[in-house]
């Protein structure tokens, strides 16, 4: 019983952290702040919940799935992360589309993720994966 509390308020925690963090990139965005927002949050995940955006950003598909399975990440966490890498892509595409695909193909194992993770199925998810992928031209 202890040792579930123990898990259950680490999930909190990290719902909290995710959830924070991501609260503080749209407060940024909204002030048209939105490159300084990205180095911010990159920094708090990786300095609060020791998950480097860049390196996840950069690895192999398969490590990076793996990364998430192994991580106490609730398909709500997921989906803010999710959503993350959806308003990193989108700033990103004018910049350097690359670089812009390159978020938008991580966003895409996200979601295959978070399938894996839940069984509820959410519209608004699949809305999103579909303009990821029309942006991608998949």
């Amino acid at each position: 019983m202890v040792k579930r509390d123990v898990i259950k308020d680490e999930i909190e925690q990290l719902g909290r952290a995710i959830g924070k963090i991501f609260s503080d990139f749209i407060g940024l965005k909204s002030q048209g702040k939105i490159s300084q927002g990205i180095d911010i949050s990159n920094q708090q995940f990786k300095e609060e919940l020791d998950l480097d955006i860049e390196v996840l950003l950069a690895s192999e598909s398969e490590d990076f799935i793996r990364y998430f399975e192994d991580k106490k990440c609730t398909p709500e966490h997921l989906e803010m992360i999710f959503d993350y890498f959806i308003e990193m892509g989108d700033y990103k595409i004018s910049i350097n589309k690359n670089e812009a695909d390159s978020i938008f193909n991580k966003a895409l194992n996200l979601c295959e993720i978070i399938d894996n993770k839940t069984k509820i199925y959410s519209f608004s998810r699949i809305t999103k994966m579909e303009r990821i992928k029309k942006l991608l031209e998949i």
